[in-house]
């Protein structure tokens, strides 16, 4: 069975799911600016399209309690049916936030899902769209990272 420990890091805005213009359209219209370009619009159009929106939607709609399992199982299920690249799974404790993020790659934009924790499992609270504001780790960084650390002991 996995342990999970939990660690200090400064959570990414938040959009909660249930605030009326906190939509990927929303966040094109709030980013509209010299900064995005043609191409990360439609980076957003193409996550939006692919049915990604709608799934991390209903995970967050269903308000049930999740076993961390159950999470790994989400995260594989969203990697399988979407065009994201991979996604990591983080463990996260600070003064606003307990819980576990499941962070996704896709092209510059790095979407993640927050669960919050609870005696009784996780609660999935809120959707994040970013614009590649995480540094998400590919699975080849983690394992050289996992190696740099077992040499340094």
């Amino acid at each position: 069975m996995i342990q999970p420990k939990f660690y200090k890091r400064e959570l990414p805005f938040i959009i909660p799911v249930n605030q009326e213009y906190k939509t990927l359209s929303g966040l094109l219209s709030d980013y509209q600016s010299d900064v995005l370009s043609g191409s990360l619009e439609k980076e957003i159009q193409s996550i939006k399209a692919s049915g990604f929106l709608s799934n991390t939607k209903a995970i967050v709609n269903k308000n049930r309690r999740w076993t961390y399992q159950q999470i790994l199982s989400i995260k594989s299920e969203i990697i399988n049916a979407s065009p994201v690249e991979f996604g990591n799974i983080e463990l996260i404790q600070d003064t606003n936030f307990h819980g576990v993020c499941l962070t996704f790659k896709y092209k510059s934009l790095t979407p993640s899902i927050l669960f919050q924790s609870t005696k009784d499992g996780f609660i999935a609270t809120a959707i994040n769209y970013n614009i590649s504001s995480l540094p998400v780790k590919t699975p080849s960084q983690i394992k050289i990272s996992i190696r740099n650390k077992k040499n340094i002991h």
